[in-house]
Protein backbone atom coordinates (compact mmCIF):
# COMPACT_ATOMS: atom_id res chain seq x y z
CA UNK A 1 0.00 0.00 0.00
CA UNK A 2 2.98 2.40 1.04
CA UNK A 3 4.81 1.67 -1.85
CA UNK A 4 1.83 2.11 -4.16
CA UNK A 5 0.70 5.49 -2.88
CA UNK A 6 4.39 7.17 -2.96
CA UNK A 7 5.10 5.83 -6.46
CA UNK A 8 1.24 7.63 -7.14
CA UNK A 9 2.87 10.44 -5.66
CA UNK A 10 5.69 10.35 -7.87
CA UNK A 11 4.05 10.02 -11.27
CA UNK A 12 1.93 13.42 -9.94
CA UNK A 13 4.81 15.07 -8.74
CA UNK A 14 6.92 14.53 -12.04
CA UNK A 15 4.27 15.71 -13.97
CA UNK A 16 3.67 19.00 -12.32
CA UNK A 17 7.15 20.08 -10.89
CA UNK A 18 9.12 21.78 -13.79
CA UNK A 19 12.33 21.05 -14.56
CA UNK A 20 14.98 21.99 -12.40
CA UNK A 21 18.50 23.78 -13.10
CA UNK A 22 20.21 20.63 -13.10
CA UNK A 23 18.07 18.50 -14.55
CA UNK A 24 17.98 20.72 -17.68
CA UNK A 25 21.86 20.15 -17.53
CA UNK A 26 21.97 16.30 -17.46
CA UNK A 27 19.49 16.29 -20.03
CA UNK A 28 22.09 18.21 -22.33
CA UNK A 29 24.41 15.67 -21.18
CA UNK A 30 22.01 13.09 -23.06
CA UNK A 31 22.44 14.95 -26.18
CA UNK A 32 26.31 14.68 -25.74
CA UNK A 33 26.86 11.09 -24.87
CA UNK A 34 30.70 10.53 -23.34
CA UNK A 35 32.11 8.44 -20.74
CA UNK A 36 32.01 11.24 -18.35
CA UNK A 37 31.72 14.93 -17.24
CA UNK A 38 33.71 17.52 -15.31
CA UNK A 39 30.85 16.71 -12.30
CA UNK A 40 29.71 12.88 -12.43
CA UNK A 41 30.01 9.70 -14.16
CA UNK A 42 27.91 9.06 -17.10
CA UNK A 43 24.89 6.85 -16.17
CA UNK A 44 22.39 9.65 -15.48
CA UNK A 45 22.96 10.84 -19.31
CA UNK A 46 22.77 7.19 -20.49
CA UNK A 47 19.32 6.93 -18.38
CA UNK A 48 17.89 10.19 -19.67
CA UNK A 49 19.20 9.57 -23.41
CA UNK A 50 16.85 6.11 -23.23
CA UNK A 51 13.72 7.90 -21.66
CA UNK A 52 13.98 10.95 -24.05
CA UNK A 53 13.95 8.40 -26.62
CA UNK A 54 11.07 6.32 -25.21
CA UNK A 55 8.94 8.89 -23.75
CA UNK A 56 9.89 12.42 -24.87
CA UNK A 57 11.91 15.61 -23.59
CA UNK A 58 9.05 16.90 -21.37
CA UNK A 59 9.44 17.47 -18.07
CA UNK A 60 7.50 14.10 -17.30
CA UNK A 61 9.42 12.39 -20.05
CA UNK A 62 12.89 12.96 -18.78
CA UNK A 63 12.02 11.99 -15.24
CA UNK A 64 9.84 8.14 -16.22
CA UNK A 65 12.94 6.00 -16.09
CA UNK A 66 14.51 7.60 -12.88
CA UNK A 67 10.61 7.06 -11.40
CA UNK A 68 10.94 3.72 -12.32
CA UNK A 69 14.79 2.85 -11.01
CA UNK A 70 13.60 4.62 -7.57
CA UNK A 71 10.42 2.79 -7.31
CA UNK A 72 13.05 -0.66 -6.60
CA UNK A 73 14.42 1.09 -4.20
CA UNK A 74 11.87 0.13 -1.25
CA UNK A 75 12.48 -3.28 -2.50
CA UNK A 76 16.44 -3.68 -2.63
CA UNK A 77 16.37 -2.17 0.78
CA UNK A 78 13.54 -5.06 1.98
CA UNK A 79 15.99 -7.89 0.67
CA UNK A 80 18.97 -6.58 2.47
CA UNK A 81 17.76 -6.10 5.37
CA UNK A 82 16.13 -9.62 5.33
CA UNK A 83 18.91 -11.30 4.17
CA UNK A 84 20.96 -9.60 7.11
CA UNK A 85 18.42 -10.06 9.76
CA UNK A 86 14.96 -12.04 8.73
CA UNK A 87 11.66 -10.74 7.21
CA UNK A 88 10.33 -8.74 9.76
CA UNK A 89 13.20 -6.52 9.98
CA UNK A 90 12.91 -6.11 6.07
CA UNK A 91 9.55 -4.62 5.97
CA UNK A 92 10.19 -2.03 9.08
CA UNK A 93 13.05 -1.13 6.65
CA UNK A 94 10.95 -0.57 3.37
CA UNK A 95 8.81 1.58 5.62
CA UNK A 96 11.15 3.49 7.66
CA UNK A 97 12.61 4.42 3.86
CA UNK A 98 9.38 5.89 2.55
CA UNK A 99 8.99 8.16 5.18
CA UNK A 100 12.65 10.10 4.72
CA UNK A 101 11.47 13.38 2.50
CA UNK A 102 14.11 12.86 0.22
CA UNK A 103 13.13 9.59 -1.04
CA UNK A 104 9.24 10.50 -0.65
CA UNK A 105 10.20 13.80 -3.04
CA UNK A 106 12.97 12.76 -5.04
CA UNK A 107 11.20 11.79 -8.84
CA UNK A 108 14.07 14.69 -10.09
CA UNK A 109 16.38 13.16 -12.78
CA UNK A 110 19.50 13.29 -10.90
CA UNK A 111 22.52 11.12 -10.62
CA UNK A 112 21.63 9.96 -6.74
CA UNK A 113 18.45 8.57 -7.86
CA UNK A 114 20.55 5.46 -10.17
CA UNK A 115 23.21 5.86 -7.29
CA UNK A 116 20.91 5.27 -4.04
CA UNK A 117 19.53 2.14 -5.86
CA UNK A 118 22.81 -0.03 -7.04
CA UNK A 119 23.97 1.23 -3.76
CA UNK A 120 21.36 -0.93 -2.02
CA UNK A 121 21.87 -3.20 -4.29
CA UNK A 122 25.25 -3.52 -3.56
CA UNK A 123 24.20 -4.13 0.28
CA UNK A 124 22.17 -7.20 -0.49
CA UNK A 125 24.22 -8.66 -3.31
CA UNK A 126 27.69 -7.92 -1.55
CA UNK A 127 26.54 -9.85 1.83
CA UNK A 128 25.54 -13.03 -0.39
CA UNK A 129 29.03 -12.39 -1.76
CA UNK A 130 30.17 -12.33 1.40
CA UNK A 131 28.78 -15.53 2.70
CA UNK A 132 28.21 -17.76 -0.03
CA UNK A 133 30.30 -16.63 -2.95
CA UNK A 134 29.70 -17.66 -6.64
CA UNK A 135 28.33 -15.99 -8.99
CA UNK A 136 27.07 -13.27 -5.99
CA UNK A 137 30.51 -11.77 -6.26
CA UNK A 138 29.70 -11.08 -10.20
CA UNK A 139 26.03 -9.82 -9.25
CA UNK A 140 27.91 -7.31 -6.03
CA UNK A 141 30.64 -6.21 -8.60
CA UNK A 142 27.90 -5.41 -11.24
CA UNK A 143 25.93 -3.73 -8.74
CA UNK A 144 29.19 -1.58 -7.27
CA UNK A 145 30.03 -0.72 -10.83
CA UNK A 146 26.76 0.71 -11.63
CA UNK A 147 26.61 2.46 -8.42
CA UNK A 148 30.15 4.37 -9.40
CA UNK A 149 29.02 4.97 -12.60
CA UNK A 150 26.22 7.03 -10.78
CA UNK A 151 28.53 9.05 -8.73
CA UNK A 152 31.65 8.83 -7.22
CA UNK A 153 30.47 8.99 -3.95
CA UNK A 154 29.91 4.93 -4.35
CA UNK A 155 33.55 4.60 -3.36
CA UNK A 156 32.55 4.14 -0.13
CA UNK A 157 30.31 1.56 -0.39
CA UNK A 158 33.38 0.16 -2.26
CA UNK A 159 35.63 0.67 0.57
CA UNK A 160 32.51 -0.33 3.20
CA UNK A 161 32.53 -3.91 1.49
CA UNK A 162 36.05 -4.20 1.17
CA UNK A 163 36.49 -3.21 5.06
CA UNK A 164 33.77 -6.26 5.81
CA UNK A 165 35.78 -8.86 3.66
CA UNK A 166 39.12 -7.71 5.00
CA UNK A 167 37.91 -7.70 8.70
CA UNK A 168 35.73 -10.88 8.62
CA UNK A 169 36.42 -14.78 8.12
CA UNK A 170 36.21 -13.91 4.51
CA UNK A 171 39.74 -14.96 3.34
CA UNK A 172 38.53 -18.38 1.91
CA UNK A 173 36.49 -16.48 -1.13
CA UNK A 174 40.30 -16.01 -2.54
CA UNK A 175 40.44 -19.50 -3.97
CA UNK A 176 36.56 -18.32 -5.48
CA UNK A 177 36.96 -18.01 -9.65
CA UNK A 178 33.79 -15.79 -9.29
CA UNK A 179 35.46 -13.59 -6.89
CA UNK A 180 38.24 -12.72 -9.92
CA UNK A 181 35.33 -12.88 -12.50
CA UNK A 182 33.59 -9.72 -10.50
CA UNK A 183 36.84 -7.93 -10.04
CA UNK A 184 37.94 -8.08 -14.37
CA UNK A 185 33.58 -7.12 -14.69
CA UNK A 186 34.21 -4.19 -12.49
CA UNK A 187 37.31 -3.10 -13.92
CA UNK A 188 35.33 -3.74 -17.67
CA UNK A 189 32.91 -1.13 -16.17
CA UNK A 190 34.95 1.44 -14.91
CA UNK A 191 37.66 1.54 -17.43
CA UNK A 192 36.26 4.13 -19.88
CA UNK A 193 35.13 6.41 -17.31
CA UNK A 194 38.79 6.26 -15.71
CA UNK A 195 40.46 6.71 -19.59
CA UNK A 196 37.96 9.55 -20.05
CA UNK A 197 39.56 11.47 -16.74
CA UNK A 198 42.83 10.32 -17.74
CA UNK A 199 42.48 12.68 -21.11
CA UNK A 200 40.70 15.29 -19.31
CA UNK A 201 43.06 16.40 -16.42
CA UNK A 202 41.30 14.11 -14.11
CA UNK A 203 38.54 17.14 -13.66
CA UNK A 204 35.57 14.76 -12.41
CA UNK A 205 37.80 13.55 -9.85
CA UNK A 206 38.89 17.40 -8.94
CA UNK A 207 35.78 18.09 -8.48
CA UNK A 208 34.45 15.21 -6.53
CA UNK A 209 37.41 16.07 -3.99
CA UNK A 210 36.97 20.01 -3.77
CA UNK A 211 33.52 20.52 -4.81
CA UNK A 212 31.24 23.04 -4.60
CA UNK A 213 31.56 25.39 -1.51
CA UNK A 214 28.58 25.15 1.22
CA UNK A 215 25.99 27.58 1.21
CA UNK A 216 27.25 29.63 3.90
CA UNK A 217 31.26 28.60 3.92
CA UNK A 218 31.65 31.31 6.49
CA UNK A 219 32.76 29.71 9.68
CA UNK A 220 32.79 26.31 11.39
CA UNK A 221 29.75 27.14 13.44
CA UNK A 222 27.71 28.19 10.17
CA UNK A 223 29.06 25.38 8.41
CA UNK A 224 28.57 22.90 10.83
CA UNK A 225 24.77 24.51 11.22
CA UNK A 226 24.02 23.81 7.78
CA UNK A 227 25.31 20.45 7.38
CA UNK A 228 23.88 18.77 10.45
CA UNK A 229 20.61 20.87 10.20
CA UNK A 230 20.30 19.52 6.21
CA UNK A 231 20.08 16.11 7.48
CA UNK A 232 17.09 17.69 9.63
CA UNK A 233 16.11 19.07 5.90
CA UNK A 234 16.10 16.15 3.87
CA UNK A 235 15.57 13.33 5.97
CA UNK A 236 13.26 14.83 8.81
CA UNK A 237 13.37 13.97 12.50
CA UNK A 238 13.74 10.68 12.28
CA UNK A 239 16.87 11.42 11.34
CA UNK A 240 18.21 11.45 14.33
CA UNK A 241 16.91 8.01 15.36
CA UNK A 242 18.90 6.50 12.20
CA UNK A 243 22.05 8.67 12.93
CA UNK A 244 21.46 6.71 16.58
CA UNK A 245 20.78 3.04 14.55
CA UNK A 246 24.51 3.54 13.32
CA UNK A 247 26.12 4.71 16.33
CA UNK A 248 24.30 1.31 18.01
CA UNK A 249 25.73 -0.51 14.60
CA UNK A 250 29.34 0.29 15.47
CA UNK A 251 29.31 -1.09 18.87
CA UNK A 252 28.01 -4.19 17.85
CA UNK A 253 30.42 -4.28 14.56
CA UNK A 254 31.88 -7.87 16.04
CA UNK A 255 28.86 -9.05 14.44
CA UNK A 256 29.16 -9.17 10.48
CA UNK A 257 25.62 -7.73 9.46
CA UNK A 258 26.07 -5.10 11.67
CA UNK A 259 29.76 -4.69 10.56
CA UNK A 260 28.81 -4.30 7.09
CA UNK A 261 25.85 -2.02 8.03
CA UNK A 262 28.59 0.28 9.85
CA UNK A 263 31.25 0.01 7.49
CA UNK A 264 29.37 1.42 4.46
CA UNK A 265 27.80 4.19 7.05
CA UNK A 266 29.66 5.69 8.77
CA UNK A 267 32.79 6.94 6.80
CA UNK A 268 29.95 8.71 4.79
CA UNK A 269 28.58 10.19 7.74
CA UNK A 270 31.69 11.31 8.77
CA UNK A 271 32.81 13.37 5.26
CA UNK A 272 29.55 15.48 6.86
CA UNK A 273 32.09 16.71 9.33
CA UNK A 274 34.43 16.84 6.80
CA UNK A 275 32.92 19.08 4.81
CA UNK A 276 32.20 21.68 7.68
CA UNK A 277 35.68 22.23 8.26
CA UNK A 278 36.93 22.35 4.39
CA UNK A 279 33.63 24.53 3.74
CA UNK A 280 32.93 22.50 0.79
CA UNK A 281 30.17 19.99 -0.46
CA UNK A 282 26.11 19.31 -0.16
CA UNK A 283 24.43 18.53 3.06
CA UNK A 284 22.64 15.85 0.85
CA UNK A 285 25.78 14.26 -0.11
CA UNK A 286 25.68 11.49 2.42
CA UNK A 287 21.93 10.58 1.42
CA UNK A 288 23.11 6.77 0.75
CA UNK A 289 24.66 6.21 4.28
CA UNK A 290 20.94 6.45 5.18
CA UNK A 291 19.93 3.17 3.72
CA UNK A 292 22.63 0.95 6.16
CA UNK A 293 21.04 3.57 8.89
CA UNK A 294 17.44 2.74 7.86
CA UNK A 295 18.36 -1.32 7.78
CA UNK A 296 20.02 -0.71 11.34
CA UNK A 297 17.37 1.17 13.00
CA UNK A 298 14.55 -1.41 11.63
CA UNK A 299 16.34 -4.42 12.98
CA UNK A 300 16.25 -2.64 16.17
CA UNK A 301 13.08 -1.19 16.25
CA UNK A 302 11.80 -4.71 18.67
CA UNK A 303 14.64 -3.98 20.98
CA UNK A 304 13.53 0.38 21.53
CA UNK A 305 9.78 -0.83 22.65
CA UNK A 306 10.02 1.02 25.83
CA UNK A 307 10.83 4.41 23.37
CA UNK A 308 8.06 3.20 21.38
CA UNK A 309 5.83 6.69 22.19
CA UNK A 310 8.99 8.86 21.19
CA UNK A 311 9.93 6.87 18.24
CA UNK A 312 6.26 7.19 17.31
CA UNK A 313 6.29 10.83 17.81
CA UNK A 314 9.99 11.28 15.30
CA UNK A 315 8.29 9.01 12.40
CA UNK A 316 5.02 11.56 13.07
CA UNK A 317 6.94 14.42 13.05
CA UNK A 318 8.40 13.48 9.73
CA UNK A 319 5.31 12.58 7.50
CA UNK A 320 3.59 16.04 9.11
CA UNK A 321 6.79 17.57 7.41
CA UNK A 322 6.58 15.74 4.06
CA UNK A 323 2.60 16.46 3.73
CA UNK A 324 3.16 20.57 4.72
CA UNK A 325 5.88 20.26 1.78
CA UNK A 326 3.20 19.23 -0.48
CA UNK A 327 0.31 21.52 0.87
CA UNK A 328 2.70 24.71 -0.19
CA UNK A 329 4.28 23.17 -3.07
CA UNK A 330 1.19 21.42 -4.72
CA UNK A 331 -2.02 22.11 -3.86
CA UNK A 332 -3.83 23.86 -6.67
CA UNK A 333 -4.02 27.23 -4.21
CA UNK A 334 -0.26 27.06 -3.10
CA UNK A 335 2.80 28.29 -4.59
CA UNK A 336 2.81 29.03 -8.14
CA UNK A 337 5.78 26.58 -8.79
CA UNK A 338 6.55 28.09 -12.40
CA UNK A 339 7.36 31.33 -11.01
CA UNK A 340 9.19 30.01 -7.51
CA UNK A 341 11.35 27.96 -9.82
CA UNK A 342 12.60 30.88 -12.21
CA UNK A 343 10.14 31.72 -15.68
CA UNK A 344 13.37 30.86 -17.72
CA UNK A 345 10.83 30.46 -20.94
CA UNK A 346 11.00 34.82 -20.44
CA UNK A 347 14.87 34.60 -20.57
CA UNK A 348 15.18 32.27 -23.31
CA UNK A 349 12.55 33.93 -25.46
CA UNK A 350 14.32 37.54 -24.82
CA UNK A 351 17.79 36.03 -25.49
CA UNK A 352 16.93 34.29 -28.80
CA UNK A 353 15.19 37.38 -30.00
CA UNK A 354 18.48 39.38 -29.25
CA UNK A 355 20.59 36.93 -30.46
CA UNK A 356 18.69 36.04 -34.33
CA UNK A 357 18.99 39.84 -34.26
CA UNK A 358 22.29 40.41 -33.92
CA UNK A 359 23.34 36.79 -35.47
CA UNK A 360 25.06 36.41 -32.18
CA UNK A 361 25.64 33.76 -29.85
CA UNK A 362 24.13 33.17 -26.18
CA UNK A 363 26.83 32.99 -23.31
CA UNK A 364 25.65 32.83 -19.44
CA UNK A 365 27.39 33.12 -16.11
CA UNK A 366 26.63 29.59 -14.98
CA UNK A 367 26.01 26.01 -16.19
CA UNK A 368 22.41 26.65 -14.60
CA UNK A 369 21.06 29.23 -16.54
CA UNK A 370 22.99 28.22 -19.63
CA UNK A 371 21.11 24.47 -19.13
CA UNK A 372 17.64 26.44 -18.82
CA UNK A 373 17.95 28.74 -21.96
CA UNK A 374 18.84 25.51 -23.95
CA UNK A 375 16.54 23.39 -22.64
CA UNK A 376 13.65 26.13 -23.51
CA UNK A 377 14.38 26.64 -26.73
CA UNK A 378 14.55 22.76 -28.31
CA UNK A 379 16.40 24.97 -31.56
CA UNK A 380 20.27 25.02 -32.36
CA UNK A 381 20.42 28.23 -31.22
CA UNK A 382 24.40 28.58 -29.67
CA UNK A 383 24.14 28.87 -26.19
CA UNK A 384 27.22 27.96 -24.00
CA UNK A 385 29.12 29.42 -20.37
CA UNK A 386 32.48 28.25 -19.00
CA UNK A 387 30.99 26.49 -16.46
CA UNK A 388 30.15 22.73 -15.99
CA UNK A 389 30.47 20.48 -19.10
CA UNK A 390 30.03 23.71 -21.81
CA UNK A 391 33.77 23.83 -22.78
CA UNK A 392 33.61 20.23 -23.76
CA UNK A 393 30.93 20.26 -25.96
CA UNK A 394 31.83 24.11 -27.60
CA UNK A 395 35.82 24.89 -27.90
CA UNK A 396 37.00 28.17 -27.07
CA UNK A 397 38.16 28.92 -31.25
CA UNK A 398 34.39 28.91 -32.41
CA UNK A 399 33.17 31.93 -30.20
CA UNK A 400 35.90 33.91 -29.89
CA UNK A 401 35.42 37.31 -32.20
CA UNK A 402 31.55 36.67 -32.57
CA UNK A 403 29.14 38.81 -31.48
CA UNK A 404 27.40 37.61 -27.92
CA UNK A 405 24.14 38.23 -25.92
CA UNK A 406 25.44 37.55 -22.80
CA UNK A 407 22.78 37.02 -20.03
CA UNK A 408 23.92 37.21 -16.25
CA UNK A 409 22.27 35.25 -13.88
CA UNK A 410 22.14 37.06 -10.25
CA UNK A 411 20.65 34.42 -8.36
CA UNK A 412 23.25 31.73 -9.50
CA UNK A 413 26.18 34.14 -8.91
CA UNK A 414 29.63 33.61 -10.69
CA UNK A 415 32.58 33.89 -8.91
CA UNK A 416 33.60 36.78 -11.00
CA UNK A 417 31.40 38.52 -13.95
CA UNK A 418 32.05 37.44 -17.59
CA UNK A 419 31.43 40.61 -18.69
CA UNK A 420 35.13 41.25 -18.54
CA UNK A 421 35.38 38.93 -21.79
CA UNK A 422 33.20 40.52 -23.55
CA UNK A 423 34.49 43.93 -25.69
CA UNK A 424 32.73 47.31 -24.89
CA UNK A 425 29.55 45.22 -23.30
CA UNK A 426 26.06 47.46 -23.72
CA UNK A 427 23.05 46.84 -21.64
CA UNK A 428 20.17 46.29 -23.84
CA UNK A 429 17.75 44.32 -21.12
CA UNK A 430 16.60 42.91 -18.17
CA UNK A 431 14.23 39.99 -17.44
CA UNK A 432 12.24 39.36 -14.40
CA UNK A 433 12.52 35.28 -13.72
CA UNK A 434 10.93 35.33 -10.07
CA UNK A 435 11.15 34.66 -6.87
CA UNK A 436 13.89 32.73 -5.13
CA UNK A 437 15.42 31.86 -1.65
CA UNK A 438 19.30 31.68 -0.93
CA UNK A 439 19.86 30.15 2.35
CA UNK A 440 21.76 32.88 4.31
CA UNK A 441 22.07 30.99 7.68
CA UNK A 442 20.40 28.00 8.88
CA UNK A 443 17.89 30.13 10.89
CA UNK A 444 17.56 32.96 8.55
CA UNK A 445 16.27 32.96 4.70
CA UNK A 446 16.69 35.59 3.12
CA UNK A 447 14.03 36.70 0.04
CA UNK A 448 15.41 38.05 -3.38
CA UNK A 449 14.36 38.74 -6.57
CA UNK A 450 15.55 36.94 -9.38
CA UNK A 451 16.67 39.12 -12.36
CA UNK A 452 18.56 38.06 -15.15
CA UNK A 453 20.50 41.18 -16.95
CA UNK A 454 21.10 41.19 -20.75
CA UNK A 455 23.93 42.28 -22.20
CA UNK A 456 25.68 42.57 -25.69
CA UNK A 457 28.88 42.91 -27.32
CA UNK A 458 30.44 42.76 -30.82
CA UNK A 459 33.50 40.89 -30.13
CA UNK A 460 33.77 37.75 -27.38
CA UNK A 461 37.23 37.71 -26.10
CA UNK A 462 37.25 33.73 -25.20
CA UNK A 463 36.98 31.69 -22.55
CA UNK A 464 40.11 31.73 -19.78
CA UNK A 465 42.61 28.98 -20.89
CA UNK A 466 42.42 27.30 -17.81
CA UNK A 467 38.79 26.23 -18.56
CA UNK A 468 39.69 25.14 -22.37
CA UNK A 469 40.00 21.05 -22.50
Amino acid sequence: MGLTATALLHLFMAARLPVADDEAYYRLWASHLAWGYPDHPPLIAGVLAVSIRLFGDGPFGLRTLTMLLMSALPLFVYLAARDLFDRATGWRAAGLLMVLPYVVVTVGAYPDVPLLVFWALGLWTGWHALQRGGWWWVAAAAAVGLALLSKLTALYLLAGLALTWISGPWRRSLRDPFLYAGLALGALLLFPVVQWNSGHHWEMVRTAIYGPPLPVAASLTENLLVVLGGQLLYFGPIALLLIWAVVIAVGRGRAPAWRLLAATSVPLLLSLVLAAFTGIGKPHWPVPAYLGAVIAAAALWPQWRRLKAGLMALAGATVLMIAAAFALFLAPSGLDLQEYMGRWDRVADAASREAERRDAFILTSSYESASQIAYRLRQPTYVTSPAGAFPLWHRPEETMGRKVVYVEDRLNRPGRSFLSLCAVPRPIGSVEIGPAYRTATLLRRENIKGTAYLYACDRFLGFPEERAF
